[in-house]
């Protein structure tokens, strides 16, 4: 894309106009889910203390709808970002992924929630109340979001290789991973670099054939 653009500004701008529906439409549903799963929570929740107790059937549904949803948008963004692929398409591949990798996909929500904890108990618990948010507002504004997003990213990238990329003709796997041979073919472009840039060599004098008086 770098080289068929005219810099990375470029590349960005495509990237945004190709992606920007599907993250959109994304994000707007999920930011409308918390909505529905309090609207449905406290209706199904009223019904079934004041008529019958079936109604905690479809509450529970609601909020495994929810939060299944939430544990699929690990999964959403980089399929956006990175195949050409039908909102649909997207949304079935990380249904598939997040229950599939369950206890990775749930582990690694519980990790995002690690700081919030140790914020909650230091804030509960001791009279460093001011310092824990100077230092949990900190956290999150400098590196909290971008090293979640990093990890995750990291994750999702390796299952890709697994799950999607051996199914694509030409593919490449295992990208972000270190192989010996790396060594050797940075080693071999560096040596092709040093040679390009040397001088050729000129012709000696006395073999230099001679012109015809």
């Amino acid at each position: 894309d770098v080289e068929r653009s005219r810099g990375l500004g470029d590349v960005y701008k495509r990237q945004i106009k190709a992606n920007w529906k599907p993250a959109l439409l994304n994000s707007f549903i999920t930011g409308l889910v918390p909505v529905m799963l309090y609207v449905c929570c406290t209706f199904y929740g009223s019904m079934a203390k004041s008529q019958s107790g079936v109604f905690i059937v479809p509450e529970v549904i609601c909020i495994m709808i929810g939060v299944v949803w939430l544990m699929m948008q690990m999964y959403v963004y980089p399929q956006i970002v990175t195949y050409d692929l039908k909102y649909k398409g997207v949304l079935r591949n990380s249904l598939l992924m997040a229950i599939g990798r369950l206890p990775m996909t749930v582990g690694l929500r519980l990790l995002a929630l690690v700081p919030t904890l140790i914020f909650a108990v230091v804030s509960l618990l001791t009279p460093y109340f001011q310092y824990a948010v100077m230092i949990y507002a900190l956290y999150y504004i400098l590196v909290g979001f971008s090293l979640d997003r990093f990890i995750c990213a990291s994750y999702t990238n390796g299952v890709f290789d697994k799950l999607i990329n051996v199914k694509i003709d030409g593919a490449q796997v295992g990208r972000g991973l270190y192989v010996e041979e790396d060594d050797d073919e940075d080693k071999e472009n560096e040596e092709g670099a040093e040679a390009a840039d040397e001088p050729a060599a000129l012709p000696d004098e006395n073999n230099a054939p001679s012109e015809k008086e």
